[in-house]
């Protein structure tokens, strides 16, 4: 373990990681669950975001992904995934990638 700390400490100041570790240790004072929160409502709004360009189009759609139980809030909750896979709608697209890539400049966001 020490190693890997060593390892992945290298190029890092030691100004930056005392700096880190104070925010860490203030997030965890209070359990940490609001650090969660944050990131689940940053992402769950980049996810409707996304959702809402996306559902313009006639050409892409996403993936659809149903609210799950959440065992950390111990609820359900709505999605807010990191990525989405992105799909051609009409069949005549056989490369996804570079049909993204021409529509590139009407996108949005």
């Amino acid at each position: 373990m020490s190693t890997y700390l060593t390892l992945n400490a290298m190029g890092v100041s030691r100004d930056s990681q005392l700096r880190t570790l104070k925010l860490l240790k203030a997030v965890l004072e209070g359990g940490g669950r609001e650090i969660f929160e944050f990131g689940h409502e940053t992402m769950k709004k980049r996810w409707e975001k996304l959702n809402r360009a996306i559902s313009l189009s006639k050409r892409f759609s996403l993936q659809e992904i149903v609210p799950k139980y959440c065992t950390y809030f111990q609820k359900i909750r709505g999605v807010s995934p990191a990525y989405g896979w992105l799909k051609c709608e009409e069949e005549e697209d056989k490369h996804c990638y570079a049909c993204n890539q021409q529509t590139e400049n009407n996108w949005i966001f």
